[in-house]
């Protein structure tokens, strides 16, 4: 679905819009927020990895495995 993440950099944070689909091991640039040599300026790597809260309710499991069902189908 998508996310705003801020993000820090040597300059200062900066807010990243995480496409929607995007998986653990994606990597997005972060253009001229890297390291400086001479007159320019690198690109920033930035590492997507989703964790999931330990803690889950009943009904967050139960919605886990409906949307589980669900992409099944879809196969």
């Amino acid at each position: 679905m998508g996310c705003a993440v801020d993000i820090p950099t040597l300059n200062g944070s900066v807010t990243l819009q995480v496409p929607p689909n995007s998986s653990t091991g994606r990597l997005l640039r972060l253009r001229g927020r890297g390291l400086e040599y001479e007159e320019y300026r690198g690109d920033q790597i930035v590492e997507i990895i989703i964790v999931l809260p330990d803690n889950l309710s009943d009904s967050e499991i139960a919605l886990y495995q409906r949307l589980n069902e669900i992409s099944m189908e879809n196969y």
